[in-house]
């Protein structure tokens, strides 16, 4: 795919996905899910026991196959990610997304997470219950106790396919309120909230690289409390006196995706002046994606499109080093 790729960043979230789909032009706006009333939110980082993500993490519990696809109308299956990076974990919640059988018909997003982690003016706004401007993508969620629910559908007709997760929402909350409460860990190093791309640009200037870096795609995805945990930035720079412009993507939080792509991805170890990378191809595999590059900036993750590279060549280890560099 392309830079116009559709994910998830979990940060936050999530996920960010843009993909090329036949969407139509005007949606009804869909209500707001029945819920219990939330309990008063700590601070983003506070945790009074052991962490723990709700479902423990794990999206076989949050939903089966099955009943997404009855919710939708059409087959749908679970999109098992390449490699893990530890972020929704640590926010004490869970991300988890399904593609149609039907081939560019139809994605779907569950998110679960304590309320505590979510930015409470989100909870409450339109883009939490409603459909988005280009009417390519509507969401339907709510809060069960402590937890936060949310189902996200991108298609042809999202407006009505969202009319039928609202029902799947409701199952989630109610078997994520009968469990243990999901406690979010410590943001310890994480960037809160993630650099801006003005940021970026600022710091590979000092560093002596001529580069600039503007606002790529909005992040997709929940709004988590505490600031932005993921953002795409559009970066041009000159390296080894040729030219290239490719996407950086900022996720607090997800250093451990290096270790992941290094255990599950063959291959894939980069080593460039001491620092170890992984090429890693995107965290969710589609139809003969772009190879992606990773590196920990600390706690956190720069993740690099490596199109426009030469692939036999260092150039996009370089320019990643110096990302990471330009952040510290």
């Amino acid at each position: 795919m392309s830079a116009d790729r559709w994910r998830i960043a979990a940060a936050a979230t999530t996920t960010v996905f843009a993909l090329a789909l036949a969407l139509v032009a005007c949606a009804p706006t869909p209500g707001p899910v029945t819920t219990t009333s939330p309990s008063a939110a700590p601070s983003p980082t506070a945790t009074s026991t052991e962490p723990r993500a709700a479902f423990d993490g794990d999206c076989g519990q949050v939903l089966a196959d099955s009943a997404m696809s009855d919710g939708v109308g059409q087959t749908m299956n679970a999109w098992e990610p390449r490699w893990q990076d530890g972020a929704n974990q640590t926010l004490g919640g869970v991300t988890c997304l399904w593609a149609s059988e039907k081939y560019l018909s139809a994605f779907a997003t569950v998110h679960v997470f304590p309320v505590e982690a979510i930015d409470p003016e989100y909870i409450e706004s339109d883009a939490a219950n409603g459909c988005a401007a280009d009417a390519a993508e509507c969401t339907t969620s709510g809060v069960f106790g402590d937890v936060w629910v949310a189902a996200v559908v991108r298609s042809d007709r999202p407006a009505e396919d969202v009319e039928g997760l609202a029902s799947v929402v409701q199952d989630i909350g109610a078997r994520a309120e009968a469990q243990p409460r999901p406690v979010p860990g410590a943001r310890d190093g994480w960037w809160g909230p993630v650099p801006t791309c003005d940021d970026l640009q600022a710091g590979l200037v000092a560093g002596g690289l001529t580069a600039t870096a503007t606002e790529g795609h909005s992040a997709p995805g929940p709004e988590f409390a505490g600031g932005p945990l993921f953002r795409i930035c559009t970066l041009t720079a000159t390296i080894d006196g040729e030219s290239l412009s490719t996407q950086a993507y900022l996720r607090a939080g997800a250093a451990p995706a290096v270790e992941s792509a290094l255990a599950s991805v063959p291959d894939s170890r980069v080593e460039y002046e001491g620092r170890v990378f992984a090429n890693a191809g995107e965290q969710y595999l589609f139809d003969g994606a772009a190879g992606v590059l990773i590196g920990a900036a600390g706690a956190n993750l720069v993740e690099l499109d490596r199109l426009g590279f030469d692939i036999e060549a260092t150039g996009d280890a370089k320019v990643l080093a110096a990302v990471i560099d330009a952040l510290s």
